[in-house]
């Protein structure tokens, strides 16, 4: 099992929440297809998610995290 450790300067669970927000990850996604979808959560209720796929989706796993 995956053990998570947060980096030092994100211990606290607020900073968490509000720094990435200010701290872009577009390093990390270079390269990925993004493709804009909406998730249903209810009768009346959608989600917008903007995926970032693997090449591979289909035998990849995903993972969505809503906050």
């Amino acid at each position: 099992m995956f053990k998570f450790t947060a980096h030092p300067l994100l211990r606290n669970a607020h900073a968490m929440t509000i720094i990435p927000r200010y701290w872009p990850r577009r390093e990390l996604l270079t390269g990925l297809p993004r493709e804009a979808r909406l998730f249903p959560v209810s009768n009346d209720t959608q989600l917008l998610g903007y995926c970032h796929w693997h090449a591979d989706r289909k035998n990849a796993g995903t993972v969505i995290l809503v906050h």
